[in-house]
């Protein structure tokens, strides 16, 4: 009962993750909050940050058996896995301004970042000529290779966080095909 709890609370934290940036929701924050939306980004991650933390702390209350481990040569695998994922949010990290990422950019120009249906072109140089969503994906890795050992719990939760990013990633998709 207690591992259908996690999982409902993960999956709730991901909708409203999701919910609170979807295109809709913010176009309605937006209007809503006119001058003030600059702030919104900020808002948006200090709650998700703030909602995120103690699920974290509640599933680590979970440590239970090991169901998976990395054994033996297998941990050269969950090192490399590591690796790759690193290099992804690295060669990610050139294409998106962390500034804009966090919310700092529009506070400081004193207006509301243009969303991507107002940007001329749609980027695929660098890593996103060959991966669209290099932060899912190594998300995604490090989900999986990050813990020498994985309880149910871990699989449970990484489930969840898998299919988010997964579902996250085809809805970006769908409003880049819309857009460009």
């Amino acid at each position: 009962m207690n591992h259908i709890l996690l999982v409902l609370l993960w999956a709730f934290w991901c909708f409203l993750h999701s919910l609170l940036i979807a295109p809709s929701v913010t176009g309605w924050m937006r209007r809503s909050l006119g001058k003030w939306f600059r702030f919104y980004r900020l808002f948006y991650n200090l709650f998700s940050l703030a909602t995120l933390l103690p699920l974290i702390l509640h599933s680590l209350s979970f440590r239970g058996d090991p169901i998976f481990q990395w054994p033996g040569s297998w941990a050269i695998l969950r090192h490399l896995l590591i690796a790759i994922a690193v290099g992804l949010f690295v060669a990610g990290a050139r294409h998106y301004r962390l500034s804009q990422f966090l919310g700092i950019h529009p506070i400081r120009r004193g207006s509301a970042s243009p969303s991507l249906a107002e940007l001329d072109h749609l980027e695929t140089s660098g890593i996103l000529n060959a991966i669209r969503h290099p932060w899912y994906t190594a998300g995604i890795l490090l989900l999986w290779a990050w813990e020498k050992e994985l309880s149910l719990a871990s699989l449970l939760v990484n489930s969840v966080l898998t299919a988010y990013f997964v579902i996250g990633a085809f809805l970006e998709e769908r409003k880049l095909t819309l857009t460009f």
